[in-house]
């Protein structure tokens, strides 16, 4: 029942991205960031080397929806507004990975040291 919302997510990014296909890329990303996490987390609790509350993966859910959504949105957003002022597909990704992309380098890397 955690993951009920997801729905509710894509249907509103697609709303607001103007695409379906582009609001499968927070999709993906949540489902990577779980894998990634997860994978990392379960063989730490199972050796028993650190004991984990239970909510962890529920925390780990939630934060990985969050983050995708944001970072995605984020992203899409300057590519649209490059593609917007007439740019190529291959200038616009590279606008979007120089700005965009330097913002959410940061925040990620001090949401993983907070």
């Amino acid at each position: 029942t955690d993951g009920i919302g997801t729905c509710f997510i894509v249907v509103f990014f697609a709303w607001q991205v103007g695409s379906w296909r582009l609001a499968l890329i927070p999709v993906v990303n949540t489902i990577i960031c779980l894998v990634l996490c997860l994978g990392l987390i379960y063989p730490l609790s199972s050796s028993k080397a650190i004991v984990l509350p239970s909510y962890v993966p529920n925390v780990c859910l939630f934060l990985s929806i969050a983050l995708s959504v944001d970072y995605s949105f984020f992203h899409l957003s300057r590519f649209q507004e490059v593609r917007l002022q007439g740019k190529d597909l291959i200038t616009a990704c590279e606008e979007m990975v120089r700005t965009a992309g330097r913002v959410v380098l940061v925040s990620g890397v001090v949401l993983l040291f907070t």
